[in-house]
């Protein structure tokens, strides 16, 4: 069985895929509260250490942050070609609500398990990186 991390939105968007797609896959509640504003996804992109390939691609979108220009920025990039501490810097970048809105275009559109695996990949990385860690 594999999990699926989904806030409400997105677990109403997954069960609306076939039942063929959903078969194999557990549905966990996602519930990150998390308060996002531009000035916090900018100095989130602030600190981002990026490899110099992708850092020269950043500075073509650094002067105009927005959150719909990092996610139009993000889908753009090739990101099996990235490194995983990439990949990581950038997800933290785009911060928990742009990486929902990414899943909220994306499960839609979900037609094979190589395209959920990749969905499930993404809402892993939000959880893991903005989940608090239990007390």
């Amino acid at each position: 069985m594999n999990s699926l991390y989904l806030t409400t939105a997105e677990q109403t968007l997954f069960l609306a895929l076939p039942q063929k797609i959903q078969e194999g896959w557990k549905v966990e509640a996602e519930n990150i509260s998390y308060e996002e504003s531009e000035a916090k996804q900018r100095v989130r992109c602030k600190f981002m250490k990026l490899s110099p390939k992708i850092q020269k691609s950043m500075s073509s979108v650094a002067s105009a942050v927005s959150p719909e220009g990092m996610e139009k920025w993000v889908a753009s990039l090739d990101l099996q070609s990235l490194t995983d501490d990439d990949i990581r810097e950038l997800f933290y970048a785009l911060g928990p609500v742009s990486i929902g809105r990414i899943l909220e275009r994306t499960i839609p559109l979900v037609q094979s398990d190589t395209d959920l695996e990749a969905v499930a990949a993404i809402a892993v990385l939000r959880h893991v990186i903005f989940t608090p860690l239990k007390k």
